[in-house]
């Protein structure tokens, strides 16, 4: 008899839920039915279970991949403008090198609020977590670097504090809920 359920090594996906299978069709290493199976939405959804993610943590992660998005773009096409209004000083180059970094934390950040689960996010709301307490702890350090009377230096702390906040309150929720069971 043949099963009908894909093996374990058909499930198994590269980084941020990619088929397995979509790169090899790229280089004729793959048939026809492999290729429609690789672009086949339908797979990733058997390998979330778990609980499902709340509309707040959804929305927040959106939110998050908004502002990363905006910032990231300003940073990397118009960096003379966006190296200017940054909360402290930056040389052009290093602008546009923090517009890529922030490009992929939209990337990250939008393609989390997809995900259906809360099992389905745990290897990004740790990491998403530390990055934004360790970006306010270094930030504090490096008090001197801001300027007080300056919206942006306001607007990075305050947005770091709610990221942080968020991404506490997921884990928080993660933990409780045991979606780290398993793994």
């Amino acid at each position: 008899m043949i099963s009908r359920r894909p093996s374990p090594a058909a499930r198994v996906y590269f980084f941020f839920g990619v088929p397995a299978g979509l790169f090899p069709a790229f280089f004729g290493l793959s048939d026809p039915a492999k290729l429609d199976r690789a672009f086949s939405w339908a797979s990733l959804r058997e390998v979330e279970h778990g609980a499902p993610m709340a509309s707040w943590a959804r929305t927040w992660l959106l939110v998050q991949a908004v502002a990363y998005a905006i910032v990231g773009a300003l940073l990397l096409f118009a960096r003379e403008a966006a190296a200017d209004a940054w909360p402290w000083a930056v040389t052009e180059t290093v602008a546009q090198f923090y517009g890529g970094a922030f490009l992929g934390l939209a990337y990250v950040s939008w393609h989390s609020a997809r995900r259906r689960t809360w099992t389905a996010l745990v290897a990004v709301v740790p990491p998403f977590l530390v990055f934004a307490v360790v970006t306010i702890v270094v930030s504090l350090v490096h008090g001197e670097l801001f300027d007080g009377a300056d919206p942006a230096a306001w607007a990075w702390f305050a947005f770091f504090g709610a990221s942080a906040a968020a991404f506490a309150a997921m884990l928080a929720v993660m933990v409780r809920m045991r979606q780290f069971a398993g793994r």
